[in-house]
């Protein structure tokens, strides 16, 4: 709506709270504000998030009914091996092509395990391992971050990633560790407050308000 649309409505009665959260996930966002006691000391009968979106055309907000924005979890995954001298790899056990092995067959819980009218991301945003160029390094650290919009392909995904990354490092002799931590869960629209939402004040046209899909 138009950023005037209260100040031009004469007939307006009731509180309106403007909310502002501490980053919009992780460490802040909205959970953290329920825990500080937000509804308590500021009632609120129905709340209405807005989400910048630079891909949309100025002038212009997407809604969708139900799933809009997907659950992030993450997960940390150690893989400990012996360290060796590069012109000797065979004295080591090398954890750089167990990650290696890992990265690539992670998609593959994506692309065969999961319903293809569902979604379901896996990104393997960091690894660490070693320091320089000819010494096979001890351990290698994979930073795994997964999106979901459906809570059975969360929990699915966060059990064959455990599976699939300790029977990859099985297979190359290395001990592993696996940290998964649930962080934020799916964003869902209600339909009524959605529904609210499409509704376009005086002189806004249908090309205003468009269907997104999450």
């Amino acid at each position: 709506m138009r950023g005037t649309f209260l100040a031009e409505s004469a007939d307006f009665n009731g509180t309106l709270n403007l909310i502002f959260q501490p980053a919009e996930e992780n460490e802040g966002g909205a959970l953290r504000m329920l825990e500080d006691g937000l509804f308590e000391r500021f009632p609120c009968d129905e709340v209405y998030a807005l989400h910048n979106s630079p891909g949309l055309p100025v002038g212009q907000i997407g809604v969708i009914t139900g799933p809009a924005m997907a659950s992030f979890d993450r997960a940390t995954v150690t893989l400990r091996g012996r360290g060796a001298h590069g012109a000797m790899p065979h004295h080591g056990i090398d954890p750089m092509q167990c990650a290696a092995s890992i990265v690539l067959g992670l998609q593959s819980i994506v692309s065969r395990e999961i319903d293809a009218l569902k979604s379901a991301v896996i990104t393997v945003g960091s690894i660490h391992a070693g320091a320089t160029y000819n010494v096979v390094p001890e351990s290698a650290l994979i930073k795994i971050g997964v999106r979901t919009l459906d809570p059975k392909v969360r929990t699915l995904v966060e059990t064959r990633i455990q599976q699939f990354v300790t029977a990859q490092a099985e297979s190359f002799g290395l001990q592993s560790e696996v940290v998964y931590e649930r962080k934020y869960p799916v964003l869902v629209n209600h339909a009524a407050q959605t529904e609210r939402a499409r509704e376009r004040p005086s002189g806004w046209s249908a090309r205003n308000v468009v269907e997104r899909r999450p």
